[in-house]
């Protein structure tokens, strides 16, 4: 069976309201500490802070621009890459036996095709090369 356990009692409205009058004490005494001059002994862990702080911001920069140039140069990879397979295509096309020929004929270069077959030159090996 299962136990029962009592309720935990729900703060009520004046502890709330201690709650926010001791966050504006808390507020008041640092006021306080501010007006009557900081300790030194807080005065390297502020600088501390405050070095991180900036460091922070310039790591958060540099972050924002390395984005930006990723994006960039991902972009004109893709161009890049799009005018590579279409200069490909146009060669391709461009070394086709018959377009070898329209070009000769154009520009008059007094080239002929081969009209005999071809074959294959072979050579007997010497026995002392290898």
């Amino acid at each position: 069976m299962a136990e029962n356990t009592p309720k935990k009692p729900t703060k009520s409205k004046k502890q709330r309201k201690r709650n926010n009058i001791s966050l504006l004490n808390t507020i008041n005494r640092l006021d306080n500490l501010v007006e009557n001059g900081l300790p030194t002994n807080y005065i390297p862990h502020l600088i501390f802070i405050a070095i991180l702080g900036i460091f922070y911001i310039g790591n958060s920069h540099y972050a924002e621009n390395m984005i930006r140039q990723t994006n960039k140069l991902e972009s004109e990879v893709e161009n890049l890459r799009s005018s590579y397979t279409s200069r490909k295509v146009e060669f391709m096309y461009a070394s086709k036996q018959s377009e070898i020929l329209k070009a000769i004929e154009q520009k008059d270069l007094k080239l002929k095709e081969g009209s005999k077959n071809l074959y294959k030159i072979k050579m007997k090996k010497n026995s002392s090369e290898k």
